[in-house]
Formats: structure tokens, C-alpha cells, sequence
């Protein structure tokens, strides 16, 4: 009784059914503004990435075959849907010279559409032409102060992010942690400190940059100075857990990616004593960060809330206030460094610049190389720059971040 009428009525001899598939065309994600993002390595380190769906990808979901574009990571992976549609298709008769005699069936898929950021394509672009000229390893990120949506990150050379993945000691761009951890405790910027040649902790002496030495001055002058001395004695003073507590305020109570990409946040070791634990006060010892993470802390002096980083509109996925003495000194003592301190240079005209620079040790000996680093806010933009191997924060990573202010701010 097998006829192929018993496939579909209007299949004769020698005719053939064909399944056509027409996959649409990705749509863009786009930056603040639904201004298109560049297609830069460093963009894709933020947004994520698209490749070809495997085979498991492919039988998860009837809509996909393999090799199909398909998000592999952070929005690219988790908008995929919206992203990329659904295919549209016929399935059709065809006679044997290969013309459609009949259509069986037909399913009109669905549009692709766009998905929004929360990066800033011309601070993208700023922030990529600031460091692009360094002549070391370096990176820029930049935050919005009020929510702690990543606005830029750009990495020199390009291939690793380490804007976003770099694992490094902050050097004296922690003491605003320390400040934290002492406003916390009850002290004050008049507070006294002593900012000594040298600080000995269990047989080990540690020493300021050049050595300075200022001797008995207010906590708001030794941070503008950035006294190591100063910073060591005082986290010896503080109550035991202080430090700690004010490193899981900013957010520096683990280093697990705080990005749905491959990202690295801020590693504090809370259990130190002894020499660790006077290290880490100045941001040395095992403290590791990176770039985002600084950026984020400098943002929550500016707004005076930690915000976890983001890169979708809308709220922080997590926030921590800060006391309102936190806050405002934070605030007091980073325009110190700006317009009495070791950061003068970054007073520019127009809306005021709060700073932190930042030098550090990344070797061994009499003279280790150094990593340097400044972190500031002007208005709600928050950014953190570190140059490898560069010197000294005031004078290698500084002017990387005046050329990006003056660019995207007033």
C-alpha cells in the first residue's frame, strides 16, 4: 500500500522534501547611549564572547545546530537568546528540476535584538588612548561613582585583560582601606600618627619612599603624604579585626570574579599577623587587587557606597554603605593628596580630582622594581590606572589618568 502520498498528498515520484533554514544575523550589544561598542579585544573582555555552538550546545537546544554563533561568556552568553533569535524555515516539496511544487510547513523564527551595556564607548575609547603609549604592560578602568557600572577597560598591549583579570599588589593605594579601617575605629583626621624613617614589626623594618620622614603629624597629612610609617603604626594600634572588617566593606574579602567574565576582585588576608599583617596596611605582603577593584573602592570614597561592578543597567547586584564619617573623610583626605600631597599634579581646573597614588614593591632587594598605580574620582567618574615595572604612581600612572579626566570630564 506504500504510495509517497503517504508522506504528504502532494508528493509524486521523484519529487523530494527540502528543509530550508535561514539563521539571522547577530545583533550588536551595545554601550551607554545604544551608541555601538567598538570591536576591540578589550570590549570583548568585557561584554564576553561569541563562537561556534559545540555539540552539546547544539542538542540543549532544538533551535541550534553546531557551529552555530552562540555566546560563550558574560552578556554575550547570558542575552544569547535575544542575541541571536531563532532561526526561520520552510519545508517544502521539490520536483525533480528542483522547483517548489508545494510548501508543507513553514515557522518564521524570531528577530534578533540588541542588548544593552552599561560601557561608554567614547570613555572606551579615552581610556584605551591614554595608556596606549606607556611603554610598559598597563591598564584603565573606569566607574561610574553611583552605581559601580563599568564604564571602560582598556589593557596595553592588547590580548590579556589585565584591567579586569590583573592580579597585583596595590601598594599605597590601599591606605585607603587603612583610613577606612581607622575612621571605623574612632579616629579622626587630626588624629596624631608618626610618620618615623622606619617602623620595625618582629625583627622586620620597614621604610618610607625616599626616606622621608615627617615625624609626629595629623592622619590627614600622612595619608596626603603617604606615609608607610605613619600607615604601619597606626594598623598596629587598631583594634584586632579592624583592618579586616574594612577590607570586606570595599569589597576586598575575596578575589572570586565579581564580572559574569573572566575577572579578578580584590584579596585581603584577613587572618595576617606580625609582619603580614603590617604589610598589608600599605598594601603589600599577600594583598592582591586589580584595577576594577581599585577603580571600585575610589568610586565608593566618591558616592560613599561600595558597589559591586557591573556591566548591565540597572542597580549593583550588591552594595555596602559606608558610616558618614567614613565617607567624609575619605573624601577630605584624598583631596588632600591632591592638592597638598603626592598627587598635586593631578589638581586640574573645573570639577575637583580626589586621589590616591600608589607604588609598589613587586620584587626583592635594596631597590625592587615597582608597579605604579593612582586611583581617583572627578564628579561620578571613578578610575584606577597601574603602569608594570614604572616607577613611582605620582609621575608614571598620574598623568594617565589628568589625560583621561580632562577627556571625558570637566
Amino acid at each position: 500500500d506504500w504510495s509517497p502520498q503517504a508522506i504528504a498528498p502532494t508528493l509524486k515520484t521523484g519529487d523530494q522534501i527540502r528543509a530550508t533554514r535561514t539563521v539571522p544575523s547577530r545583533a550588536a550589544i551595545l554601550g551607554t547611549g545604544n551608541q555601538p561598542l567598538p570591536a576591540s579585544a578589550d570590549v570583548r573582555a568585557l561584554v564576553g564572547t561569541v563562537g561556534p555552538a559545540t555539540t552539546a550546545q547544539a542538542k540543549a537546544d532544538p533551535s541550534l545546530r553546531t557551529g552555530d554563533p552562540i555566546g560563550q561568556s558574560g552578556l554575550q552568553a547570558s542575552s544569547d537568546a535575544t542575541l541571536r533569535g531563532a532561526p526561520s524555515g520552510n519545508l517544502t516539496v521539490v520536483d525533480p528540476a528542483g522547483r517548489v511544487v508545494a510548501t508543507l510547513a513553514r515557522w518564521a523564527g524570531r528577530a534578533p535584538a540588541p542588548v544593552s551595556s552599561t560601557v561608554n564607548p567614547t570613555m572606551q575609547a579615552a581610556a584605551a588612548a591614554a595608556i596606549s603609549h606607556t611603554g610598559h604592560p598597563s591598564a584603565l578602568v573606569a566607574i561610574d561613582t553611583t552605581n559601580g557600572a563599568v564604564l571602560a577597560a582598556a589593557s596595553n598591549p592588547a590580548g590579556y585583560p589585565r584591567a579586569l583579570m590583573g592580579q597585583y599588589p596595590p601598594g599605597s593605594t590601599f591606605k585607603m582601606v587603612t583610613l577606612t579601617a581607622a575612621l571605623m575605629a574612632g579616629r579622626t583626621l587630626a588624629s596624631p600618627t608618626s610618620c618615623s624613617p622606619t617602623a620595625t614589626v618582629d625583627g622586620e623594618s620597614f621604610h618610607n619612599a625616599g626616606g622621608e620622614s615627617f615625624g609626629a603629624i595629623p592622619l590627614l597629612q600622612a595619608f596626603a603624604v603617604s606615609c608607610n610609617t605613619s600607615f604601619i603604626n597606626l594598623a598596629e594600634s587598631l583594634p584586632t579585626g579592624t583592618l579586616a572588617t574594612a577590607a570586606r566593606l570595599l569589597g576586598c574579602d575575596t578575589g572570586h570574579a565579581p564580572l559574569p567574565v573572566p575577572s579578578f576582585g580584590c584579596s585581603y588576608p584577613a587572618s595576617a599577623t606580625g609582619t603580614a599583617y603590617a604589610s598589608s596596611a600599605i598594601g603589600q605582603g599577600t594583598v592582591l587587587t586589580s584595577p576594577l577593584a581599585i577603580a571600585a573602592i575610589a568610586a565608593a570614597a566618591g558616592s560613599g557606597t561600595w558597589h559591586q561592578t557591573h556591566i548591565t543597567p540597572g542597580a549593583a547586584p550588591s552594595s555596602h554603605p559606608l558610616p558618614a564619617a567614613v565617607a567624609s573623610g575619605l573624601r577630605a583626605a584624598m583631596r588632600a593628596v591632591v592638592t597638598s600631597g603626592t598627587g598635586t599634579s593631578a589638581n586640574l581646573p573645573g570639577t575637583p580630582v580626589y586621589g590616591k597614588t600608589g607604588t609598589a614593591e613587586i620584587g626583592s632587594g635594596k631597590n625592587p622594581p615597582t608597579d605604579a598605580w593612582f586611583a581617583a574620582f572627578r564628579g561620578h567618574i571613578a578610575v584606577a590606572v597601574v603602569v608594570e615595572d614604572a616607577g613611582y604612581g605620582a609621575t608614571a600612572a598620574l598623568p594617565l589618568v589628568t589625560n583621561f579626566l580632562t577627556t571625558v570630564t570637566h
